[in-house]
């Protein structure tokens, strides 16, 4: 038995590894400092999405993260609702 899992073990650590490296990189990307940057503002229209702000506004960065960055700049917890003040922040 133990022939059969040492092997294994051997192929599953390099996968381990790789994952979490991503998964750093991803909390890393996630947890921006707002400080000093300028935030822009936006007034949400009605039938307005978050995701048609973020295809906006978010330049290059992928649309999911660039949606999560505004979700915790403005402590979002539900829908969001027009004429809601958003605070946006900056394209990268």
């Amino acid at each position: 038995m133990r022939e059969v899992l040492q092997p294994l073990a051997y192929l599953m650590l390099p996968a381990l590894i790789i994952a979490g490296i991503i998964v750093a990189t991803n909390v890393q990307a996630l947890n921006y400092d707002y400080s000093g940057a300028e935030l822009d503002t936006w007034i949400v229209s009605p039938g307005e999405t978050l995701w048609q702000i973020a295809s906006s506004n978010r330049g290059t960065m992928e649309i999911r993260k660039y949606i999560h960055l505004v979700e915790q700049l403005n402590d979002l917890e539900g829908p969001i609702q027009p004429g809601q003040k958003l605070l946006l922040p900056p394209p990268k």
